[in-house]
C-alpha cells in the first residue's frame, strides 16, 4: 500500500521515473505477498501504462517518445484483458480511454476511435458524469483529427452538457475550447470568440489554485493554445486591437511562468509552503534583469 500512495504523489508531483520505480516496486511486493491477486495487478498494469503514457505526452525526443508510447499500449492491453476477465468495468473504461488516448498520440486514428467507442458503450451503463464528459472528450479529439466536425461538435457540446451537470471546471474549459476551435473551423467567428473566452476566464481560474510550478506551467499550456486560436479568430474578424491584446497576454503569461519557475523555484514543497506569485514592483526589477520589456496596458 506504501508503494501505491508514493505512485500516486509522484505521478501527481510530475515525478514520472519515481514513479516508474514505484510501480517496479510495488509489482514486487505483490509477486512477494499477493501473487494471486490478479485484481491488483490488473490496476498495476494500467499504472505501468499511465506512467509511460505521461513520459510519452511530455517528451521532446521523437524515438524515446514512440517508445514510451509502445510501452504504455502493451501493459494497458494487458491490464484492460485482465480486467476485462476479472468483470473490472471501472478498471476497463479507464484503460480503453487511456488506449485511445495513446493511439491518438501516435496516429492510429481508427485503431484509437475503436477504443473510445468501446470505453462510451461500457460508460452508457454508468451514472458517472464527469467518466462519461471525460469520454467524450477523448472521442471529440479523434472525430476533429479525422475531420469529421460535426460529430466532434456533438461530441464536445454533450461533453459540455455532463461537464456542466457535474460542475468539472477542468472538462467545462476543455470543452469550450474545442467547440471554439471548432465554430473556428466553419467559420462561425462569434460562437469561436464566446466559447474561447469563456475556455480561458476558467482554465485562468484553475490555474491559480495550482501550487506546484511544473504542473502550472504544463497547465498552462493548454491556455496559451485557446488564446492563439482566439488570436486567429480577431485576425479573421479584422478585430485587430484584440488581436494583439489577446497576444500579449499569452506571451506575458508565458514570460510570468518562466520568471516565475526561475526566480521562486522551490523544488517539490508542499501547497502551504508555495510562494506566492511576484509582485509589480518585483517583476520590474527582474525584467531589467533579463533585459526585456515589460508593457503595461489595459483593454
Amino acid at each position: 500500500m506504501t508503494f501505491k500512495v508514493l505512485l500516486l504523489v509522484n505521478k501527481t508531483l510530475g515525478n514520472l521515473d519515481e514513479a516508474l520505480e514505484n510501480c517496479q516496486k510495488w509489482w514486487e511486493s505483490l509477486e512477494i505477498y499477493h501473487s494471486d491477486n490478479r485484481a491488483m495487478k490488473a490496476e498495476l498494469l494500467v499504472e505501468f501504462g499511465t506512467v509511460y503514457l505521461a513520459k510519452a505526452d511530455f517528451g521532446k525526443d521523437s524515438q524515446k517518445t514512440t517508445e514510451n508510447l509502445l510501452k504504455a499500449i502493451s501493459y494497458m492491453k494487458k491490464g484492460a484483458e485482465m480486467a476485462e476477465q476479472l468483470g473490472i468495468s471501472t478498471l476497463l473504461c479507464e484503460t480503453l480511454d487511456g488506449l485511445a488516448f495513446a493511439y491518438h498520440s501516435k496516429g492510429e486514428l481508427h485503431n484509437a476511435l475503436n477504443f473510445a467507442q468501446k470505453a462510451r458503450d461500457l460508460k452508457n451503463n454508468f451514472n458517472n458524469k464527469a467518466a462519461k464528459a471525460d469520454n467524450l472528450k477523448i472521442l471529440g479529439g479523434i472525430n476533429l483529427a479525422l475531420e469529421r466536425l460535426e460529430e466532434a461538435e456533438q461530441n464536445f457540446k454533450e461533453a459540455l452538457q455532463l461537464s456542466l451537470e457535474c460542475e468539472d471546471q477542468e472538462l467545462i474549459a476543455g470543452s469550450y475550447g474545442r467547440l471554439g476551435f471548432i465554430s473556428m473551423k466553419k467559420n462561425d467567428f462569434e460562437t469561436a470568440i464566446s466559447c474561447l473566452n469563456r475556455s480561458t476566464a476558467i482554465t485562468d481560474k484553475l490555474r491559480k489554485s495550482i501550487g506546484h510550478q511544473a504542473q502550472k506551467i504544463s497547465f498552462v499550456e493548454i491556455n496559451t493554445q485557446n488564446y492563439h486560436t482566439l488570436e486567429l479568430v480577431y485576425f479573421h474578424c479584422e478585430r485587430y486591437n484584440d488581436a494583439l491584446v489577446t497576444s500579449e497576454r499569452r506571451k506575458a503569461r508565458a514570460f510570468i511562468d518562466m520568471i516565475h519557475a526561475k526566480y521562486w523555484s522551490r523544488g517539490h514543497l508542499p501547497v502551504s509552503q508555495s510562494l506566492t506569485e511576484p509582485s509589480f514592483e518585483k517583476l520590474r526589477m527582474i525584467v531589467d534583469n533579463e533585459k526585456a520589456i515589460f508593457v503595461v496596458f489595459s483593454d
